[in-house]
């Protein structure tokens, strides 16, 4: 992009505080400056396309994909000729259009920064013109810098908008598992499973803070419960409070895992969570809803399962 002759032609009758010849030196050195930094970064863009073309070139030999290496190689003669990116975007192999386009956005975005500099060095220049009420000068400077900010704009159009985050819709998270039920893989003669499990209010096993709701046999070597919540519902957390940590066995929970499905039939190869310690209590918030109406909790090894209680939030 090149002032107009006439810019500087008619520069040199300005009568700033600087001499004619020191203003017209400026201006010189300006476009100059500009030009020259311009050049590199083509300069580099073309070498950054060429080099991508290369590395996909050898990967299409190992892969023994003669046609698209063909179109590479012919988009690389062009680019030896004719030195410029811009036409690889119009290449109707996927490819070569997709390499010029990564790297023109990222040319695009160097020449922007060079441009609002260049923009605002004219605009310096701009304000002394006014300042020495040379109307006529100003007026060709600012069709220099009206025509900058018009690419600037283009530029702008070009780039790639950063995509819009789908607006997530927070659900009104309720506790839905008060009046839920559940079974045990195994039962102890004398400890069936309480309901307080689920309810969080009465009866437990135990004494002080060593307090279970249910256990399972030491035999069980596939320790679990099945919590049926009624209906299909869509899941956002789940809590669960161990056997008291202090009572030296909750570290048989240290495996726990849970699955959920909208029927009886869990995939076994995709637990929804796992425990990685036994640990007083786990607050588990879901990556995203599920829908689902058994919640399966168990041991991912053989030991007595046992928990105070769980409670499963959503809606």
């Amino acid at each position: 992009m090149k002032i107009l002759p006439t810019i500087l032609l008619v520069l040199l009758a300005i009568v700033l505080p600087d001499t004619i010849n020191a203003q017209e030196d400026k201006l010189l050195a300006l476009q100059t400056e500009y030009q020259s930094a311009r050049q590199k970064i083509e300069a580099a863009a073309v070498a950054e396309y060429s080099n991508s073309l290369s590395v996909a070139g050898a990967q299409l030999k190992q892969k023994g994909d003669l046609d698209n290496y063909l179109v590479l190689k012919t988009e690389q003669e062009r680019l030896v000729v004719e030195k410029t990116v811009d036409a690889g975007t119009t290449n109707p192999n996927s490819l070569v259009a997709s390499s010029a386009k990564k790297v023109i956005e990222a040319r695009n975005g160097k020449i922007a920064v060079l441009l609002k500099q260049y923009i605002g060095q004219l605009d310096t220049i701009l304000k002394q013109l006014m300042v020495a009420d040379k109307i006529e000068d100003a007026k060709a400077v600012k069709a220099e810098k009206d025509k900058c900010n018009a690419e600037l704009a283009v530029l702008a159009s070009e780039s790639p908008q950063p995509q819009a985050k789908p607006e997530v819709k927070k659900l009104d998270e309720k506790w839905i598992s008060k009046d839920a039920t559940y079974t045990v893989s195994s039962l102890v003669r004398n400890f069936p499973p309480l309901p307080s499990l689920l309810t969080c209010e009465g009866k437990l096993y135990g004494e002080g803070k060593d307090l279970c709701a249910f256990t399972t046999s030491e035999g069980d070597k596939d320790a679990h419960i099945i919590i049926d919540l009624g209906s299909l519902k869509t899941i956002t957390k789940v809590y669960i409070e161990n056997r008291n940590l202090n009572s030296g066995i909750a570290s048989r929970a240290k495996t726990l895992t849970m699955w959920l499905s909208e029927t009886q039939t869990f995939d076994m190869d995709k637990p929804i969570w796992k425990a990685t310690e036994g640990q007083a209590e786990w607050t588990i918030p879901l990556q995203k809803p599920t829908k689902a109406r058994f919640i399966r909790l168990g041991l991912r090894e053989s030991n007595i399962f046992h928990l105070k209680q769980v409670k499963i939030f959503g809606q």
